[in-house]
């Protein structure tokens, strides 16, 4: 088997726990400080921070191009 398929790996992001958010914005909201919300959603985290446990540094969370994924 040759190429790549998207669609082999199934839905990019489920809403597992049927609360209206998909499990991106779950994880991001439970594990982020200070977040903000993209306008007009209570659910896509647009930005926030991340006390990183393994570093002990704060990483900054923005959406856009250094964090593709939607």
């Amino acid at each position: 088997m040759t190429g790549y398929g998207r669609t082999f790996f199934g839905p990019a992001w489920s809403d597992a726990d049927s609360n209206g958010c998909d499990t991106r914005s779950d994880i991001l909201q439970r594990d982020l400080t200070g977040i903000t919300f993209q306008s007009g959603s209570s659910c896509v985290v647009d930005a926030g921070a991340l006390n990183d446990p393994y570093t002990g540094q704060v990483i900054d969370f923005v959406r856009g191009f250094a964090y593709p994924l939607r």
